[in-house]
């Protein structure tokens, strides 16, 4: 991701999975969003898995509202500019979008991270710090990751492992 963002051409780059499918005019409402606003630098919605794929999956629908509820990630009345909300609803990059020069300026995302999971919240948190605003809009893209009992525990662990990585990082700061 790093060497993309230092090698792109354009002005703004956006951020989704393999596994996920954005919604119809996705990049036009980011768009839309800098261009009515100058002053942000990155704009982001959540993702969620099909409610019928949920339903029939416990472990993927226990993941969905510990994030939603317990981390308060997707939750659609944070609409809008933030620094009013710590932390920002919407880090993920499955859903989000940086201007270039704000993403060079941070330095990419911190390589630190060996297990995938807090290296987007650590970047999002650190533009923020360096005082610059994001923007949260309630499009959700969706992510259509199959999870067993096993890939629960994967990601459970995977998680614990990048939080506690994140956690030296802020100490560090």
């Amino acid at each position: 991701r790093n060497t993309g963002i230092f090698r792109a051409c354009g002005s703004i780059i956006f951020f989704t999975d393999d596994d996920c499918e954005v919604p119809a005019l996705w990049m036009e409402k980011m768009i839309w969003v800098y261009k009515e606003n100058p002053e942000i630098v990155g704009v982001g919605g959540w993702y969620q898995p099909l409610f019928s794929v949920m339903k029939k999956n416990i472990y993927l629908y226990f993941f969905y509202l510990w994030y939603r509820f317990v981390y308060g990630d997707g939750l659609d009345f944070f609409e809008g500019r933030t620094r009013e909300y710590s932390p920002f609803p919407a880090s993920n990059t499955a859903n989000i979008s940086y201007r270039k020069w704000a993403l060079q300026k941070a330095g990419g995302f911190d390589t630190r991270f060996p297990y995938p999971g807090m290296e987007d919240v650590e970047l999002s948190e650190r533009v923020q710090n360096s005082g610059y605003l994001m923007y949260y809009i309630p499009y959700h893209v969706t992510h259509h990751k199959k999870m067993s009992f096993l890939d629960f525990l994967k990601v459970c662990r995977n998680r614990g492992r990048a939080n506690k990585i994140y956690r030296e990082i802020k100490r560090l700061r």
